[in-house]
């Protein structure tokens, strides 16, 4: 019996657990910016943007480019439930032509701890 009541206690708690779980919902996961002139600038600033679609705060932890021209900046403070928070790209395409596609990978504390980001278009 006292078994089987642990069992019962222990799934409980991590249905409890389970449930306060929030999630990283993004606007857009892939940004495509179409052709960029290369002669008019040098550098994009893009903004992905999230909102907390859960009832625990969430912390991203990491973004990560895919390479060394793709410089992620974002929200540091926890993203309560409900409100929304902001991921800024960087993307520096001096000296590249043709097409690209960029992508991050967004790691928090959301029950989506993994979220793929891609950026894409042509420098011309």
């Amino acid at each position: 019996v006292m078994k089987k009541l642990g069992l019962l206690l222990l799934f409980c708690s991590l249905t409890v657990l389970a449930q306060n779980k929030s999630e990283l919902s993004f606007l857009k996961q892939t940004i495509d910016l179409g052709t960029i002139v290369a002669e008019k600038t040098s550098k994009v600033d893009v903004n992905f943007v999230f909102s907390n679609k859960g009832n625990v705060p969430i912390v991203i932890h990491k973004v990560k480019a895919s390479c060394g021209c793709t410089v992620p900046r974002w929200t540091k403070t926890p993203i309560e439930p409900g409100k929304s928070g902001v991921i800024t790209v960087s993307f520096e395409h001096q000296g590249k032509k043709g097409t690209f596609l960029k992508t991050l990978f967004v790691e928090s504390s959301a029950k989506n701890n993994l979220v793929l980001l891609k950026l894409k278009g042509v420098v011309k």
